[in-house]
């Protein structure tokens, strides 16, 4: 909805926490979606965010992610 390039786990569980739907371990939510055929998201290269001790996963979602995602709507 909010037409993002690409989004981290973070944004993703603080997206759901903000809904009351917060994920105990999001990576591993995010791995078996990762699994799924047809391909629902990709995995992107991992980046340092500047002044960021840690380094972010970024995902994208493919069209036939977004499809499902508005047939929940």
């Amino acid at each position: 909805k909010q037409k993002f390039a690409e989004i981290s786990s973070y944004d993703i569980n603080f997206r759901l926490k903000r809904i009351g739907h917060g994920v105990q371990n999001i990576s591993s939510s995010i791995n078996a979606i990762l699994k799924r055929k047809p391909a629902i998201m990709t995995l992107l290269d991992s980046r340092d965010d500047k002044g960021e001790k840690l380094t972010r996963k970024r995902y994208q979602v493919t069209p036939e992610g977004l499809k499902i995602a508005r047939s929940f709507l």
